[in-house]
């Protein structure tokens, strides 16, 4: 009887202890701190992982903080670091805060649902508070603002009434979300034109064709006409079409952005 307890008991902590490693692993995976410029030091590390752990935990985003040194021109830091984000594997809900230190630029971008707590609105507002710190170079400040607004903004919930300029949304995911808007949005000039051509040959058939009333200038078809069919012949045309689909995903992060993710962006700051 002892044994059995004991194999019980036994058989429970190996469940418990597999299970404590799965929820440690899922708890890790939600925030990604990369350092690269060495911005920080030890102990803002340690509390910069804790706040972000933390944030991640409650909002179900992955928070990614990324310094580095890459040189990226500011006009290109939206498209180069979504580039980045397409090349990791990084949730598909997710905040990210970027420091390029090599021509001092910051950007951040975020993916998902998260992208619908960051209005055009709330990107100004986060901006402007983390502009002092970072005027005065004091990076760890400006990053402790940014996850605390991060998290207001999500206790706060999605805003009504905001604008969402900054958001990208990919050609597929519009194509998903409503086809025939998609196409009425992308072609409507060709459709006006159409419906132009149209409308004008409906009335320039209409004026033709009634213009003496129907009285004049008719032709008695049945009476002036012969129909001698003797011999058919039916011609099938056949055609061979071949379809190549070419991925447009190029991966990494050379420089150039794919745009295959759709995004939110507070431009580059």
């Amino acid at each position: 009887m002892m044994n059995f307890i004991g194999r019980i008991s036994a058989a429970l902590c190996t469940a418990l202890l597999a299970f404590s490693s799965v929820t440690s692993a899922f708890a890790y995976g939600s925030y990604t701190l990369t350092d690269d410029a060495m911005l920080f030091d030890a102990a803002q590390t340690q509390k910069l992982e804790d706040m972000m752990q933390n944030l991640g935990e409650k909002t179900g985003w992955e928070i990614v903080v990324y310094t580095n040194s890459n040189y990226v021109d500011a006009d290109d830091m939206e498209y180069y670091y979504n580039d980045y984000y397409d090349s990791e594997d990084f949730s598909d809900d997710c905040v990210m805060l970027v420091f390029d230190t090599g021509y001092d630029n910051r950007i951040i971008n975020t993916y998902g649902d998260a992208m619908y707590y960051f209005s055009d609105e709330r990107m100004d507002e986060i901006k402007s508070d983390m502009k002092p710190y970072l005027d005065s170079r004091d990076w760890y400040s400006a990053t402790v603002q940014f996850l605390e607004t991060t998290e207001d903004y999500f206790e706060q919930g999605k805003p009504d009434g905001d604008s969402f300029s900054n958001i990208e949304i990919n050609e597929s995911e519009k194509k998903a979300e409503n086809p025939l808007l998609y196409v009425l949005s992308e072609y409507w000039i060709i459709f006006i034109v159409i419906s132009l051509v149209a409308g004008a040959s409906s009335v320039v058939f209409v004026y033709l064709r009634y213009k003496n009333h129907g009285k004049q200038g008719t032709y008695d078809l049945k009476s002036n006409s012969v129909t001698n069919l003797t011999q058919k012949d039916d011609v099938f045309l056949y055609k061979n079409v071949t379809v190549v689909n070419e991925s447009t995903r190029s991966g990494g992060s050379s420089g150039g952005s794919n745009r295959g993710s759709s995004h939110g962006s507070s431009g580059s700051f």
